[in-house]
């Protein structure tokens, strides 16, 4: 019997392994003729598989997407794993806060895979966060929304992204956030059979502890990524290196202890009680989607509070708690924004691992049905860090590359293969 993941694939239009070449000529396109007459303007980014550039069409110049080139002759063993990648955005692509998938083509002459992607002009929401500020808290509820009910679709589908973070979720000129690269993305549910997942994957900031110890359910890690993505957005730093009972912030936290330090003091009561309910050390008391959206501070509306938006500057030191008094100075080393860690662990299709017997229902607050109305916080033991290897499309190829320093990954890329 196929695997859940498996299952989801095959009836989205996939017919074989050995088909998959001439399968990708003519998977989804909303336009024929993608590649052909098309013009390469310049290279958005590199990744360990290829170059996404930015084209457009020779007949109409005001036509541009992205072009992901993915370079069969150097790396022939990742066809499927591409093209399981590509089918998933299929699935996802009718929801504004997607990247939409455009067409997959097989370039017999030059032995490459071209996936077409919407083109996000806006550049990185990693780009739109000061260091060690962040943003006002207008901007940043503005973004967050987007990011949850994006998330709220791509779990509706029955998938998980595994990769949330900053430099994965791309802008518009309008402000539009698109979630993008879905090179750790699974399938967890498929006609209402959900399963464990057990690939350690994502970038240790942002992963969630369980990720690195245990067998985990999809919906609430993604849901912690996306809290450690507002804590960025609202203090401009990290809020600790990674999730395990090694590191003195993470423990802080779990432990309400000294949060009299940045990125906490930066951040007011409100947004820090939403926080407290997204980042639970506990999956299964973690707050869901549902009562995310429900939370005063995602409700609320700070256009009416513009003066508490103001950023008071003196000497250096910004406030961003809209509370007008300036920051303390931290009490430990800042975790920057610079300083982030690739991690990831699995099979070779890195982003469709093989499951087992891990069937769950559907019934608790990590799966947005039935949501408590009140999640009580727990503690459990702390975790290590198990040993990574092997790589997915979109992250480094080398396995001594997968724990990398942001600075090590290179600059700022709108959109990256």
């Amino acid at each position: 019997m196929a695997s859940i993941a498996e299952e989801d694939i095959t009836t989205d239009g996939a017919e074989s392994n050995s088909k998959s070449k001439s399968a990708a000529t003519r998977s989804g396109s909303d336009h024929a003729n993608y590649g052909v007459g098309w013009n390469v303007v310049r290279t958005l980014g590199e990744g360990a598989y290829g170059e996404v550039k930015l084209v457009v069409d020779s007949q109409n110049p005001h036509n541009a997407v992205a072009m992901k080139v993915i370079d069969l002759a150097k790396h022939p063993d990742v066809v499927e794993t591409v093209r399981k990648e590509a089918l998933l955005m299929r699935m996802l692509r009718n929801h504004v806060n997607i990247i939409k998938y455009l067409d997959m083509r097989f370039e017999e002459n030059l032995d490459e895979f071209q996936i077409f992607l919407e083109y996000a002009d806006g550049g990185e929401l990693f780009d739109q966060i000061e260091p060690d500020v962040g943003m006002p808290t207008q901007k940043a509820q503005f973004y967050f929304r987007q990011l949850i009910k994006g998330l709220e679709y791509i779990h509706s589908r029955g998938v998980a992204h595994r990769d949330i973070k900053p430099e994965n979720l791309l802008l518009t000129k309008n402000d539009l956030l698109k979630i993008s690269d879905f090179g750790m993305a699974t399938v967890f549910r498929h006609n209402g059979r959900e399963r464990l997942l057990d690939t350690r994957c994502g970038t240790l900031p942002y992963v969630a502890p369980e990720v690195l110890s245990q067998k985990y359910k999809a919906q609430p890690a993604d849901v912690w990524s996306c809290g450690i993505v507002l804590v960025a957005l609202l203090a401009g730093e990290l809020a600790w290196d990674s999730p395990t009972g090694d590191c003195d912030a993470f423990n802080d936290w779990t432990e309400s202890a000294n949060l009299d330090a940045n990125p906490w003091t930066k951040i007011g009561t409100v947004a820090l009680s939403l926080l407290r309910a997204i980042l639970n050390h506990n999956p299964l008391h973690r707050a869901c989607i549902k009562r995310i959206q429900a939370h005063p501070w995602f409700t609320k509306d700070f256009s009416k509070e513009r003066a508490h938006l103001s950023r008071t500057y003196s000497n250096g030191v910004a406030n961003a708690t809209g509370s007008g008094t300036l920051d303390r100075p931290a009490k430990r080393r800042k975790r920057s924004l610079n300083t982030v860690f690739e991690v990831l662990d699995g099979d070779q299709s890195v982003s469709q691992p093989v499951p087992g017997n891990n069937s769950v229902s559907s019934n608790d607050c990590g799966t947005d049905v039935g949501c408590p109305t009140a999640c009580k916080r727990q503690r459990d033991g702390s975790t290590t860090p198990p040993n990574f290897a092997n790589n997915s499309f979109s992250q480094p190829e080398n396995v001594d590359s997968m724990l990398l320093s942001y600075s090590q990954i290179g600059c700022s890329q709108s959109q990256t293969p």
